[in-house]
């Protein structure tokens, strides 16, 4: 039985090194596909990406048949010659046994020669292209004559989906207290107190701890925990010391205790059940601040956004990924340098440029008002944010610098 012509479409769609365009495409074109077929060149990297989309679209479609060509040669896809030799064997007898169909071709990805020859062979009842910085699908018929159809919109995809377009990803778990409200009220607070941090005249409880917690960790020595007498923290108020342990206290689980005099913390090499609140109070709690910051995004959706997600090739660990018109666009969040050790700034850097190959990505980094004080001095500060703007790499440094930047 014959498919009728104005509900089944067999959809083309050439494949490159990046093929979020593509199929964000598809998931958009609202008609009734049929079979989609991937166009893959032999060069380097282009299987294991082909596979890749191939999954993605599995996963968002279970339904759709989905066929990888050429199946009896390797393409270069350089040759018009070769290109139209392979049309002739392999495409053209397939489409004539198939005319019933809406053929349909994404021409975004791919070499040049490419689409050339495949639109040159074939007349196609659609053609489509999605430029990088246009927001819109281009549509228009190629053959008998050239005749333009209206700009499609092009609906946003799921991080998740257009991460694995091009690498293996999983989702690491979540520190418990990135989802207790009181700390994302304390990381709040951690946030105003380094806002006037000076180490040499401390107004606030944080900042001598601050600095003990740094010299106890940064030694190396295997301590389950550490603890001062609360003395330490005169001239201090000690009804606002005392508070804020408080406050502490009560989101730790136990990890941090004030009795007798003293206040208990973990030390370098805490027991397991007091690693997740050192980690916290190490610097994810900034993570917690960023990811309530993105809360309050209007318009920003649970399936926009992802946090710490690990890359496996590239044994890396990313923050956050936001995707914003098809975009991927990834956050780090430094609060400052390692403890005890100088400010590097080449380091963060290409942490950062290590990750850049992944989608054409644009990169945020979040730094905490302590960031900046930590810097040697105002010459390596400016070193650093010349050299973060010559990568490519922006600045991040308040909440309303995200907002504005995602509203953009």
């Amino acid at each position: 039985m014959k498919a009728e012509p104005e509900h089944k479409v067999i959809y083309v769609l050439i494949v490159s090194a990046h093929n979020v365009p593509g199929l964000a495409t598809l998931i958009s074109l609202g008609c009734d596909i049929h079979k989609v077929i991937l166009i893959s060149t032999s060069g380097s990297g282009f299987y294991d990406a082909t596979e890749r989309l191939k999954g993605v679209i599995t996963q968002l479609n279970p339904n759709w048949l989905i066929e990888i060509w050429p199946k009896s040669m390797n393409l270069s896809g350089e040759s018009y010659q070769e290109m139209m030799k392979w049309v002739q064997q392999e495409v053209k007898p397939y489409y004539q046994r198939h005319e019933d169909y809406h053929w349909m071709i994404n021409i975004t990805g791919g070499t040049k020669i490419m689409p050339i020859a495949l639109l040159d062979a074939l007349p196609w009842t659609e053609v489509h292209y999605k430029a990088f910085n246009y927001p819109h699908l281009q549509r228009w018929r190629h053959q008998p004559v050239y005749e333009p159809l209206e700009d499609k919109t092009i609906e946003t995809l799921s991080v998740k989906s257009a991460l694995e377009t091009y690498k293996v990803i999983e989702q690491i778990k979540p520190n418990p207290l990135d989802i207790n409200p009181e700390a994302v009220k304390l990381a709040n607070d951690i946030w105003q107190a380094y806002l006037t941090y000076d180490e040499s005249n401390p107004t606030h409880p944080h900042h001598i701890l601050t600095m003990k917690l740094q010299k106890a960790w940064a030694l190396g020595e295997n301590t389950k925990s550490v603890n001062w007498p609360l003395t330490d923290w005169l001239p201090l108020s000690e009804d606002e010391t005392l508070a804020w342990f408080k406050k502490l206290e009560v989101i730790s689980s136990g990890s941090v205790q004030v009795m007798e005099g003293k206040v208990y913390f973990p030390g370098s090499s805490p027991k397991k059940r007091h690693k997740a609140f050192q980690r916290w109070l190490k610097g994810l709690w900034f993570e917690t601040l960023i990811s309530s910051w993105l809360d309050s995004i209007p318009g920003l959706l649970k399936s926009h956004r992802m946090q710490n997600i690990r890359v496996n090739d590239l044994k890396r660990e990313i923050d956050f990924m936001l995707i914003k018109n098809n975009k991927l666009i990834s956050i780090e969040a430094k609060v400052a340098s390692a403890p005890g050790k100088a400010h590097k700034s080449s380091e963060i850097i290409q942490q950062i440029k290590s990750i850049q190959d992944i989608g054409q990505l644009e990169t945020l980094l979040c730094i905490s008002p302590l960031f900046d004080k930590m810097i040697e001095s105002e010459d390596a500060k400016n070193d650093f944010y010349e050299s973060c703007s010559a990568n490519r790499i922006r600045l991040i440094k308040s909440r309303s610098d995200l907002i504005n930047y995602c509203s953009e």
